[in-house]
């Protein structure tokens, strides 16, 4: 789980089957109400992936979230909870 975007909730899994709805679950339930929820996905030899519900995507790019550049600085980079990866 990473803790410094302001308003996501990103949850990060390292794994080759994601149960997609699964972990969007988790996500879901442990994020604070003003949190988005965010699956943050990598298999081997894969870029990372995000994965998020449709409304909540149409909702960062239509408010003024300071989160986006924070989530866009870390497209490049491996997820930041190297420590706390969830291996499924």
């Amino acid at each position: 789980v990473v803790h410094n975007i302001p308003g996501l909730h990103l949850e990060c899994k390292f794994t080759e089957k994601l149960r997609l709805y699964d972990a969007l679950a988790q996500a879901t339930n442990d994020a604070k109400p003003e949190e988005i929820p965010v699956v943050a996905h990598r298999a081997n030899n894969k870029k990372w992936v995000a994965i998020l519900d449709l409304e909540q995507f149409i909702k960062i790019f239509t408010s003024d979230n300071r989160g986006i550049q924070a989530a866009v600085n870390l497209h490049h980079q491996p997820c930041p909870a190297q420590a706390s990866q969830h291996r499924d």
